[in-house]
């Protein structure tokens, strides 16, 4: 009885219950390889070397002239924060997102409010930042391993329920 209840909960929601579409799949596969790519850029930062044009090169020496045969260059780091918005864009040029999708996504509707979310998540970081220069942190993780003394498993329970209880405050 429960199951049917909650099938129509999601079809008065508007949820769809057939298979995924093709788009809502290209949507998942580019989320995902977005994700990837800002892990692989803040574990292993990218650098391009870009060569730069003779006339810029002799602008910035003072109008002089060149170096000569050598070829100038300058590294340029790709920045973590750039997969999410190149990710939107390739969804939006391959039809899995449409105009009033990014609309949703960035000012929300009646089922999530995005900014709510980003308000909360702000606060959170801003109350972990002070716990951290107070030294809650250091002396938490003191009192932790002091308890669990030098078994793992008896801290691997210890940070379970503290994970717990800090879910409870943040719920």
């Amino acid at each position: 009885m429960e199951a049917l209840d909650a099938k129509d909960a999601a079809a008065d929601a508007g949820a769809s219950t057939g298979p995924p579409t093709p788009s809502a799949i290209g949507a998942l596969v580019i989320f995902l390889v977005s994700v990837a790519c800002v892990i692989a850029l803040v574990l292993l930062p990218v650098k391009l070397r870009v060569p730069v044009p003779r006339r810029l090169r002799a602008a910035r020496n003072g109008g002089g002239s060149s170096s000569g045969g050598v070829r100038a260059s300058v590294a340029v780091r790709i920045p973590h924060w750039l997969p999410p918005p190149l990710g939107v864009l390739v969804m939006l040029a391959a039809g899995c997102l449409d105009s009033r999708g990014l609309l949703n996504g960035i000012l929300g509707d009646s089922s999530i409010q995005p900014y709510s979310i980003l308000i909360l998540f702000l606060a959170l970081a801003y109350i972990a930042a002070a716990l951290d220069q107070t030294g809650a942190f250091a002396w938490l993780a003191l009192k932790m391993t002091g308890r669990a003394a030098t078994t793992g498993p008896r801290l691997f329970v210890l940070q379970s329920l503290l994970a717990a209880v800090v879910t409870l405050f943040t719920r």
